[in-house]
């Protein structure tokens, strides 16, 4: 009966020449993909399932973590240059809801007329024109996260059950 040798360094430190060099060739070609391997798949997995959702993940008969998607938000409006944005305010005469100026006297919006409620509604009212100082930020989207077992992530690395199968699954793709 043969030991089973776990850590990684004995694993590498017992395998021949032409062994230790498929497996830094593979390594090397895996750190060249994995991140957008695992971007791909996240992507995916975010087109497949709905903000909020949290999965168990598994792997040989195993919970390895879990993974899930937070909820993304939309984009709006902010003031970039007060200045700019409250001469225009007091160009078009725009007011509040109270019928109050839209600016102060010194030529700066009031608060509320950087709200981006407010300038979403004086954008939409002006043909979608955006006023000097006003700038558009994107929204953040849905986050895919991935969250390993604290057991499964310090299980030890067994390179035989790893690097063939995988390399034989990317190599076929490729072609």
């Amino acid at each position: 009966m043969t030991k089973e040798i776990t850590d990684l360094e004995e694993q590498l430190s017992n395998l021949s020449d032409h062994d230790l060099y498929a497996v830094i060739a593979t390594l090397a070609k895996w750190s060249k993909r994995i991140e957008a391997a695992l971007k791909t798949a996240k992507s995916t997995y975010l087109h497949q399932r709905d903000s909020g959702d949290r999965d168990e993940l598994r792997f040989n008969n195993k919970t390895a973590g879990e993974i899930s998607i937070s909820k993304g938000n939309e984009g709006y409006y902010i003031v970039k240059d007060p200045k700019a944005y409250a001469a225009i305010l007091k160009q078009i005469q725009w007011t509040l809801d109270d019928g109050r100026d839209a600016w102060y006297t010194t030529i700066m919006p009031c608060d509320e007329a950087c709200m981006p409620d407010f300038l979403d509604e004086l954008i939409r009212a002006h043909d979608g024109e955006i006023p000097k100082g006003v700038e558009y930020k994107n929204g953040r989207g849905a986050v895919v996260t991935v969250r390993l077992d604290r057991s499964y992530n310090s299980e030890p690395l067994k390179l035989d059950g790893i690097i063939n199968p995988v390399t034989m699954q990317i190599e076929a793709g490729e072609k």
